[in-house]
């Protein structure tokens, strides 16, 4: 059934309504809290109750529940106290005289009667079932607006207010006989005193001497002994302390009472090891003894009477002073026995260092992020630098293992100082990204600057991408899936390091080669030599071009300048580059040597899916080939097996999955030529390229018709981005250092 209508009324039920508003779905009346409103009820079989407030600032539920629980083989309104029921206060009632009316017993928080199965507020508050109903409590008006509410302190009281002249609510009537007269009203060891500032007749908490609060903001809660004891303990600093001329009338009895004077009766509390507390009698010279926790401390049963006494201790069981001196002692016998091991520990690990021949990768502290290699330590991890795995403009890439782990050790060409290195380095270390490469160590020594990441098995992403001329002699075939997932791992990056790390960092050399695959061919972004970091602030004070021909912006040559635009650029070429299973620039095509070039030509040509890998596009024929002589020659078994709709699911979904692997290369052709545009403020930025390839965005910004645009166009779509170099004469020329990557000249 649909609800259309919330509605409170004016007796304050919220209510939920059905369609035609007739029908009520749930109303706040049948969950009550702490208040019952005129007209709301408790129930015995809906089991309903209230509970009290924490405290007046604190409205969560408090310590007492007023509910139905079994005593004596009835249904009985009883009052608990955290959690607990309270038997025997709710069975003897010693907080206040009970009445009878018609065999039916009363007593604060409790109806003794089966015939009674509900407590109805109605301005007062009665007792009974759906045939009669008694009156336990009344309210003396019958204008003002009223509630009954089950208080912090456990007392059920009715509350009153008149419109136009209250300015609070003022209590008209009280179930209970006075304050303190609920059960553990301060919580154990708490003793309760009236308080006559208390509009509502609260009582008063203190602690005894000897206690202190468990909650100095929660008072309910009770009192702790300021120097506490194991149960049961007996020791000589124990003594008996007077805490007032009270009771504590609710505690376990550990026998029966005892006729004796004062004074025996606190020696056998103090020489019975179970007691906490002793209460005398003095007009009937009663002794009785009691183990804790008491509660209902100072509620004046027979005032004038009664002695309570608490057992507590008089001092720590350790003193200040003693602990002071165990722990003297205990730090004079550690510290030697750490520094000696710390030395010892030290020495080795030094001495192993200076052992030739012999050197371990183990950082000595390893969690703290990269470390610092000596230069012997990764010439034994390389085997003297024998195994050559990549190069580039940057460097050379050797294979190793450190400490069990197989690393790749990047010697760096460099023409910067040490300093500049270890900022560089710093840089580098602090970013990470599960789509980045992540440094692991450095090492300047002798002039040679080393860089140590892991080891990827699978390589770059060039060698699987080129048949015949990769380096991969096991290569395999890139399946549409792996690719679409390098592509998107690569973007994820690329956002990362322009939009979400603390601040914008360039990468400035992005292609196939510096892309790194492990062994699940999962990307990892690599090469950060050439990347520079950039305040967000001071976007336009960016250093030097650089790149890799092919790859590079065309605005690079006029501006000298890297920008989040031209890293769009060079991610464009490199997603032409993977659908396409061409290099950026190749002459070994006989047609379009600049493949941005030829995938533009099939777009106008309206035959952009042509430019796919043809390896992608002979996988999906076998695929479908494949499905359609399964589908035929199975189709009579399974038809004698009552299976005729297999062959026709089957092929479904195989046409389901290429047209799922057609749509993405769709989607990547115009992802790779929006990045590529000439116009800079035209391209996306990598936030919405990685939007796109991951599917949150599914709608991609048009392509222009055409891709001819002049260098003029150009350097007016960029006159308005960039401002000339302030220290640069105006007819020189920009500075331009063009990185040739040894793997991407014109072949």
């Amino acid at each position: 059934m649909q609800a259309t209508e919330l509605k409170l009324q004016d007796n304050g039920n919220l209510v939920l309504l059905d369609a035609t508003s007739t029908i009520t779905l749930w109303q706040s009346f049948d969950t009550p809290t702490d208040t019952l409103l005129p007209g709301q009820s408790l129930h015995r079989n809906r089991n309903q109750s209230l509970i009290s407030w924490r405290d007046a600032n604190d409205w969560s539920d408090g310590y007492y529940l007023c509910t139905w629980l079994p005593i004596n083989g009835s249904q009985t309104l009883t009052l608990s106290w955290n959690g607990e029921s309270i038997a025997s206060w709710n069975a003897t009632s010693w907080s206040a005289a009970s009445t009878t009316l018609n065999n039916t017993i009363f007593y604060p928080y409790l109806i003794d009667s089966s015939a009674s199965d509900s407590l109805l507020f109605n301005g007062s508050l009665y007792a009974g079932n759906g045939n009669s109903s008694r009156l336990i409590m009344s309210s003396i008006t019958t204008g003002p607006l009223r509630r009954a509410t089950l208080d912090r302190d456990g007392g059920l009281r009715i509350y009153s207010w008149t419109m136009g002249t209250s300015t609070a609510w003022s209590v008209e009537n009280n179930w209970a006989i006075q304050p303190c007269a609920v059960f553990a009203e301060c919580g154990p060891y708490g003793v309760c005193s009236p308080d006559p500032e208390s509009p509502a007749y609260l009582g008063k908490c203190s602690c005894p001497l000897g206690f202190e609060f468990i909650d100095s903001n929660d008072e309910l809660k009770g009192c702790k002994r300021l120097y506490d004891f194991p149960n049961g303990e007996c020791n000589a600093k124990l003594e008996i302390k007077k805490i007032g001329d009270n009771d504590y009338p609710f505690a376990n009895r550990l026998y029966p009472y005892t006729n004796t004077t004062e004074a025996a009766c606190i020696a056998l509390c103090l020489n019975d090891c179970r007691c906490d507390g002793a209460v005398f009698w003095r007009r009937d010279g009663r002794c009785y003894i009691k183990s804790g926790p008491l509660f209902n401390g100072g509620y004046p049963q027979d005032v004038g009477n009664h002695s309570a006494y608490l057992k507590v201790l008089n001092a720590p069981l350790i003193s200040e002073q003693r602990r002071n001196r165990v722990f003297v002692v205990i730090l004079g016998l550690v510290l030697p026995v750490a520094f000696v091991c710390f030395a010892l520990v030290w020495w080795c690990y030094y001495w192993k260092r200076r052992r030739r021949g012999v050197y371990s990768c183990q950082p000595l502290f390893a969690d703290f992020g990269p470390r610092k290699y000596s230069l012997r330590e990764l010439s034994a991890a390389t085997k003297n630098f024998s195994e050559l795995i990549g190069r580039g403009g940057m460097g050379l890439v050797y294979k190793g293992v450190c400490a069990g782990d197989i690393v790749a050790v990047k010697r760096i060409r460099h023409e910067s100082s040490e300093q500049g290195f270890l900022a560089e380095a710093s840089s580098i270390s602090q970013i990470r990204h599960r789509n980045l490469m992540q440094l692991k160590g450095w090492c300047i020594e002798d002039g040679t600057f080393l860089l140590v990441y892991d080891f990827m098995p699978n390589g770059s992403l060039d060698q699987w991408l080129y048949s015949g001329r990769g380096r991969r002699q096991d290569r395999k075939e890139l399946s549409w899936t792996l690719r679409y997932s390098i592509l998107t791992g690569v973007a994820a990056a690329l956002a990362y390091l322009h939009e979400d790390w603390q601040q914008c960092v360039l990468h400035r050399d992005i292609k196939s080669s510096n892309v790194l695959l492990d062994a699940d061919f999962n990307a990892h972004l690599g090469d950060f030599g050439l990347a520079r970091l950039i305040d967000h602030e001071k976007m336009e004070k960016t250093t030097m071009m650089a790149g890799t021909l092919g790859y590079m912006a065309p605005e690079m040559p006029y501006t000298g300048k890297a920008t989040k635009e031209t890293d769009v650029y060079s991610f464009g070429v490199l997603v032409l580059e993977v659908v396409c299973g061409k290099k950026p620039v190749d002459s070994y095509e006989h047609e379009d040597v600049v493949l941005l070039h030829r995938v533009w030509r099939a777009k106008e040509a309206g035959d952009l899916l042509g430019v796919v890998d043809p390896s992608l596009r002979v996988a999906n024929n076998h695929a479908t080939f494949w499905a359609s002589e399964r589908a035929n020659s199975n189709a009579v078994e399974l038809t004698k097996r009552g299976d005729e709709d297999f062959a026709g699911a089957l092929t479904r979904r195989m046409g389901e999955e290429m047209a799922r692997e057609r749509d993405e290369q769709m989607r990547a052709l115009q992802l790779g030529m929006l990045c590529c545009l000439p116009i800079p403020s035209a391209r996306p930025s990598m936030r919405l390229a990685h939007q796109i390839l991951s599917g949150d965005v599914t709608t991609i910004p048009p392509l222009p018709d055409s891709n001819q645009f002049t260098h003029l166009d150009v350097m007016s779509a960029i006159h308005h981005t960039f401002q000339p170099r302030p220290d640069a004469p105006p007819d020189a020329p920009h500075e331009a250092g063009i990185h040739m990557d040894q793997d991407s000249n014109l072949r």
